[in-house]
């Protein structure tokens, strides 16, 4: 038989799709919803579901995925909205023993409804997760096997029905837990104990209790390992290959010497820990002072630099001593500092701390929002001034035409629609706004239509507020200029946290004090620090904020660490210029 989904009829009694891809794992995610404004002692309320699309997506480093469809209401499930809101997860291990219990947790229930009470599961609580010690998120203690999962993305495809939609979350796997009586005298988690259940079609499970092995052939230990899943042990097959291996293997690396000892310099600038750059045998880690005019004699052969805040002296020196410099690690979003300093990108490698920022300049850019939707900054004005505003209290128009004075319901526009604005957009579609996005190519982007610039100054008529996350370069020097700014509503507002230099100031300004705008809030300026006596100072609704989005990058051991694996494999780096 063939038959095409949604095009042509399978003439079945039953729809035969899912019983084709079987087993599948169940992804039995628990989750918890953000606190409760006024907590304690509001409490957050949990949930616990399981969801027949799930997988691993990758082992160095770990990701996982499940899929939720839509609710019949055509609504995202609470597990979806509550790992957006939260950005954490854990995927308990779904056994024989637990079955009535999965089973049970699978009714769809109201928002408010704890599914560990109703079905009768004893928790216990994640550890290492971002907000764990004010509000972890709940595991099933009976499940021999879990994991605590970082929200990564989410990936939403669209359907063709209402429960058709789904969404596609993948998070990174920050944690395992394993239950001792899992594992057997060899040190392998052992299914004849764990007896995980996995989905067939129709209401069918199928019991996993048995196994058999079979080894590819071939013996290359590197491909083995992979297909094991051990990082660590794909690394040691690299550094202590036989001779014939290692010849193939260091035409893939930048230097000989790499196979070696290899010496990283650390900045001091900021709070790294050395003990999470770990798995590398030879490696030397050593500190740094950024803002040192010279660096240490005895650094002078370091083959890694990871760099942030450093000074242009401190940065000049290191162009003219570090002869031996394969590769720069840059923990700032671009690596201006670096270029300018003299590092010639054809004969280092140099990376960007691309993604460290994201969460932050996000959050950043939610509060200048808010603050411009409900007048935070003419609130506080009035407040200086000894005076009540009273007219910003007591009963007001809800959702007034050509306002923008709350984010439900806003037509928010970001441009620049890259990691930041995946970051922003969850918290955005939470509190009800409309979201599109404007780049340079078109398509859907984390769910989020994306339009090329051909469609800007449709967009802008149709925009109540305008998110700037535009990179620094001469293609977007002053992208947001007079004829542009005109395309917008006279009540919309301009939030820039991208580059200064994508805006034209002297037309912001004169849009400002002509009313043709709402207001802008701005946190970078073609001229940093803003000079004293700028006009700007003084601009009418204008919230300035001195560069502040960023500043204080997350991840960044982890970025080292993929990036010191990929340098050693003679692989692509991640954020490279």
């Amino acid at each position: 038989m063939f038959y095409q989904p949604g095009k042509t009829q399978h003439n079945l009694p039953f729809d035969p799709f899912k019983a084709c891809v079987v087993p599948r794992p169940i992804g039995w995610i628990s989750t918890t919803s953000s606190l409760p404004p006024g907590s304690p002692p509001l409490q957050p309320i949990h949930n616990l579901a399981p969801f027949s699309q799930f997988t691993n997506l990758s082992f160095d480093p770990p990701y996982v995925m499940f899929a939720a469809n839509q609710t019949p209401e055509g609504f995202k499930k609470d597990t979806v909205r509550n790992v957006e809101s939260t950005g954490k997860f854990v995927w308990n291990l779904a056994t024989w023993d637990l079955r009535d219990k999965v089973n049970a947790s699978a009714q769809q229930l109201p928002f408010e409804v704890d599914e560990f009470d109703h079905v009768g599961l004893e928790k216990e609580f994640s550890s290492c997760l971002p907000g764990d010690e004010k509000n972890p998120v709940p595991m099933v203690k009976k499940s021999p096997v879990k994991f605590e999962c970082s929200y990564h993305s989410t990936l939403r495809l669209p359907g063709g029905s209402v429960m058709g939609g789904v969404d596609l979350v993948i998070g990174r796997v920050e944690g395992v837990h394993i239950a001792d009586w899992a594992l057997s005298k060899e040190g392998k988690l052992d299914i004849a104990k764990t007896k995980p259940i996995a989905r067939c079609g129709y209401y069918e499970y199928v019991v996993l209790d048995k196994t058999f092995e079979m080894i590819i052939p071939g013996k290359d230990k590197a491909i083995l390992a992979g297909l094991e899943g051990n990082a660590d042990q794909t690394f040691r097959v690299f550094r202590t290959s036989s001779p014939a291996t290692t010849t193939t293997v260091a035409t893939r690396l930048f230097s000989s010497t790499s196979q070696a000892n290899m010496k990283l310099l650390y900045p001091t600038s900021l709070a790294l820990d050395p003990a999470k750059i770990t798995g590398f045998p030879t490696l030397t880690l050593h500190p740094y002072d950024v803002k040192s005019p010279t660096l240490p004699s005895e650094h002078h052969d370091a083959e890694a630099l990871v760099t942030w805040t450093n000074s242009k002296d401190n940065l000049t020196y290191a162009v003219q001593n570090l002869k031996n410099l394969k590769w720069i690690q840059s923990l700032a979003a671009g690596p201006n500092d670096v270029l300018s300093a003299g590092f010639d990108a054809s004969k280092v490698k140099i990376t960007t701390g691309s993604g460290l920022h994201d969460k932050t300049v996000a959050e950043h850019a939610l509060g200048l929002l808010l603050n411009a939707a409900r007048r935070f900054y003419e609130m506080r004005d009035y407040q200086l001034q000894g005076k009540w505003p009273g007219h910003l209290g007591g009963p007001q128009p809800d959702r007034e035409k050509g306002t923008f004075r709350t984010l439900r319901d806003a037509r928010v526009t970001i441009w620049g629609f890259g990691n930041i604005a995946k970051s922003l957009t969850p918290h955005l579609l939470a509190l009800g706004a409309t979201v599109k996005g404007l780049a340079r190519s078109k398509g859907v982007r984390d769910g989020i239509e994306v339009f090329g610039e051909d469609s800007l100054e449709e967009i802008l008529k149709e925009t109540d507020a305008l998110v700037m996350i535009l990179p620094g370069d001469a293609s977007t020097k002053h992208a947001l200029n007079k004829e542009r700014l005109g395309y917008l509503p006279n009540h919309a507002w301009v939030v820039n946290v991208g580059r200064g230099t994508s805006i034209d100031e002297d037309a912001l300004f004169e849009a400002l004090e002509g009313d043709q705008i709402g207001g802008a809030a701005l946190d970078v300026f073609e001229t940093e620090p803003l000079p004293e006596g700028n006009k700007l100072y003084g601009a009418k609704n204008l919230i300035l904020s001195p560069h502040a989005a960023g500043g204080r990058p997350q991840g960044a051991e982890e970025l080292i660490v993929e990036n010191l694996r990929k340098f050693l494999g003679g692989q692509e780096l991640k954020n490279v210029i």
